[in-house]
């Protein structure tokens, strides 16, 4: 969104959120003033190297978690930096217009009394999870935690609606594939196998991120756990599949390359078999086109038009033949 600030600022406690818009200092200021629970929660949208730092800086984060934060390019992965957690997921987005997939990423610090959400890319699902927090003071009251868990749910759960649409692409293109006419796919084969792999890579490390996330990671409450492991069950799930689209375009890339294959032995058949048809009356063209003065069949008064009709039978004859055999 064009129009979309670089970043927000939202203190929640109790029931209530208060908007703080770009104004961190403040939200810092009015989380401090309220105590625990309160919590404070920021929301960037790749913003500038030096905002972040003095972002990073008045949150008190760790350097090498901020230096990942700025360079994204990340791959999802959770670091532990003592009372804070650094939890990064990669968010895809597919356009089924052009079977084009974008991929975006979300870095996640986890604090006793804060989370920062720093966004790069397409990440239009954060926006989901934000308004899903917005309007669930159940989930908000599970403190910073709380809200880790519903963002990586909204991005696990976008993961499954892909894996749904390119499903049905591949199945689009298998039809393709198993039609009567000549269509070419292999262009849209081969780009949507590159792109399923550019999903795979982004989905592959997730499930075991959320399995040590749950395990060995003690910043969050024991209370959104359980949550947790439903999205873990959903990432391999999604995992799972994403994985057998790359075997699955390789069969129909193999399925079609046969059928080309069958068509062009089809195609030689048919030209060898016309190549046959057309070498007899060229044959008896040479032969008698050769005018050697001992040629009784020259003198004939029918001698023009039987030969005309002995091609014709002859070419006729060899038609049949090929015809009967499925050749022509």
């Amino acid at each position: 969104m064009a129009d979309e600030p670089i970043a927000r600022c939202a203190v929640i406690h109790a029931d209530t959120v208060e908007d703080l818009g770009e104004d961190l200092e403040g939200a810092i200021a009015r989380t401090r003033e309220l105590g625990p629970p309160a919590y404070l929660w920021v929301d960037a949208h790749e913003p500038p190297e030096k905002l972040l730092r003095e972002g990073s800086a008045a949150l008190g984060l760790h350097p090498l978690a901020v230096e990942d934060a700025i360079g994204a390019h990340q791959r999802a992965k959770v670091d532990d930096y003592g009372e804070q957690v650094l939890l990064v997921v990669k968010t895809v987005e597919y356009f089924a217009s052009t079977a084009q997939i974008e991929l975006g990423e979300i870095d996640l610090f986890v604090g006793p009394d804060f989370v920062l959400s720093v966004r790069h890319g397409a990440t239009g699902v954060f926006e989901t999870a934000y308004r899903r927090a917005m309007a669930a003071p159940k989930l908000r009251s599970h403190g910073p935690g709380g809200i880790a868990y519903v963002i990586v749910d909204a991005v696990v759960d976008e993961y499954e609606v892909i894996a749904g649409r390119v499903g049905q692409d591949i199945s689009g293109l298998e039809r393709r594939v198993f039609s009567p006419g000549r269509d070419d796919v292999s262009d849209a084969i081969y780009f949507l196998k590159r792109e399923v792999i550019e999903f795979r890579d982004a989905v592959e490390p997730v499930p075991g991120v959320l399995g040590s996330l749950i395990s060995e990671r003690e910043q969050l409450p024991d209370s959104v756990r359980p949550w947790l492991r439903d999205v873990e069950d959903h990432a391999m799930r999604a995992n799972t599949r994403v994985a057998s689209f790359n075997d699955l375009l390789t069969s129909v890339l193999t399925a079609h390359q046969a059928k080309v294959g069958t068509q062009q032995n089809d195609d030689m058949r048919k030209i060898s078999a016309w190549a046959a048809v057309i070498a007899v009356p060229t044959a008896v063209a040479g032969i008698y086109g050769m005018n050697f003065h001992d040629m009784p069949e020259l003198g004939w008064r029918w001698g023009y038009p039987a030969v005309l009709l002995l091609m014709a039978g002859l070419c006729g004859l060899i038609w049949w033949r090929f015809h009967h055999n499925g050749w022509l």
